[in-house]
């Protein structure tokens, strides 16, 4: 899709996507640009910022969870399998 002045987008429809995830929300665009280009490849996006993880196909990392966090991801290499992750806040 181009717009003008030589540029051109890789993924038009995610561009849109993100614009209405934007527009709709308290996050920043580039974040909803992240978070469309990871709901995309079906992963999930992992994150600090409150205002972000209200998205969709966003979850939220808490500090209190990193450890856990990092222990999951060892096991998820290890064997394949996805536990489920806890959510607490704090």
């Amino acid at each position: 899709m181009g717009l003008g002045a030589g540029l051109e987008l890789q993924h038009p429809e995610h561009f849109m996507q993100a614009l209405m995830r934007f527009r709709q929300s308290n996050a920043g665009f580039a974040d909803s640009i992240i978070a469309v280009e990871s709901q995309q490849a079906n992963m999930t996006l992992w994150t600090f910022d409150r205002k972000l993880s209200k998205q969709d196909g966003v979850q939220r990392l808490l500090l209190a969870s990193l450890a856990e966090f990092e222990k999951q991801n060892t096991i998820v290499a290890k064997t394949g399998y996805v536990p489920d992750f806890p959510r607490k806040e704090i």
